[in-house]
């Protein structure tokens, strides 16, 4: 290379960082504060994992999410309620009502649902309720709606050839494609993951728990582990961010309030 050409290729470089610097920060801020601290927040065309074990929280924790996420637009995708079941845990988030007065029909808790259903006017929220989605359905969504963030509740639900011998390299070819669309959408994606539970249920989840979906981890662009050692009604959720190529690692609780869905 000459030295004109070194000279016209340092100029380019710095012109090209100028204008990547000059970019617009589109990011979009979680509204939890030590999450906001650790990763600032949802950037388009990244992916994150939300793992832990049967009853922890991941669905409470997406569902908070999503309460913070006022006029952007939001899809999910539920594999295991109806998209009704999942829009009563959200209303029950947002007005405070008890999860479970309202599955057992208790009058005034619906009454107070009822009467605050304007709520769900600030939100651009579409829950699609399909146990098995494939990633067809993924690309139909994104590229249908453009959704600014995009939930999969959970990702062992979805949709792999049927007969799949080795579940390991379905899982990462899925999570690879599932990667390669929120790139071209550019849009945050969550996938949740349902951990094997282990024998001692006080433990920590750590990376190596989510070996068994292919290279789900390795893909991710921010990984967030869950875990609560009290399934009462009132107690913390520990989340541990053990991955995350923009921004930092750490840990946190959250009060939850699990009877109504919300964590404080």
């Amino acid at each position: 290379m000459t030295q004109d050409n070194n000279e016209l290729l340092r100029e380019a470089n710095k012109n090209e960082l100028n204008e990547y610097l000059n970019r617009d920060r589109v990011f979009i801020p979680t509204g939890v504060r030590n999450l906001d601290s650790l990763l600032d927040g949802y950037y388009p065309g990244t992916v994150w994992v939300i793992g832990g074990w049967p009853g922890t929280g991941k669905t409470t924790f997406c569902i908070n999410l999503i309460s913070k996420l006022k006029g952007k637009r939001v899809s999910v995708f539920d594999t295991e309620t109806s998209k009704y079941r999942y829009l009563e845990k959200l209303m029950c988030c947002l007005t405070g009502t008890k999860d479970r007065d309202i599955r057992i029909g208790t009058s005034g808790a619906i009454t107070n649902i009822q009467d605050n259903l304007h709520l769900l006017d600030e939100f651009d929220l579409n829950v699609i309720d399909k146990s098995n989605p494939s990633l067809k359905d993924v690309e139909d969504e994104m590229k249908a709606r453009k959704p600014e963030v995009l939930i999969v509740d959970y990702f062992q639900n979805m949709e792999i050839p049927e007969n799949t011998m080795n579940r390991y390299g379905a899982f990462t070819n899925l999570a690879r494609n599932i990667e390669k669309l929120t790139k071209k959408y550019a849009c945050t994606t969550i996938l949740t993951s349902q951990l094997k539970k282990p024998e001692d249920v006080n433990i920590r989840p750590t990376l190596f728990d989510l070996k068994e979906t292919g290279k789900l981890g390795e893909m991710a662009h921010v990984v967030g582990l869950l875990s609560r050692t009290s399934n009462e009604e009132e107690g913390e959720l520990f989340v541990d961010i053990q991955k995350c190529r923009d921004g930092q690692l750490g840990c946190f609780t959250i009060k939850g309030q699990w009877d109504i869905n919300k964590l404080v």
